[in-house]
């Protein structure tokens, strides 16, 4: 995806790629921190984060989190 060519709603151009990229990698480092604390005690997860972009007069970021259990995996001993 291009951030640079971002339309917003308003019309205006969304010309600041690298501030919106930073944005949304500054979320979505905090959301995998905030997640790693649910790990514990529980069984492995495969978590997908997928970046959903709903343009209003302002841009907003939401994060949509998809957990799936991960039925097989080996241990080592």
């Amino acid at each position: 995806m291009d951030y640079g060519a971002i339309i917003m709603a308003d019309g205006s151009n969304m010309m600041q790629r690298s501030s919106l990229y930073d944005e949304l990698s500054s979320l979505e480092q905090q959301l995998l921190i905030n997640l790693s604390v649910f790990n514990i005690n529980q069984k492995y997860l495969a978590c997908s984060i997928t970046p959903v972009f709903l343009f209003f007069s302002e841009l907003q970021v939401q994060l949509q989190v998809s957990y799936t259990p991960v039925t097989s995996y080996k241990t080592r001993v």
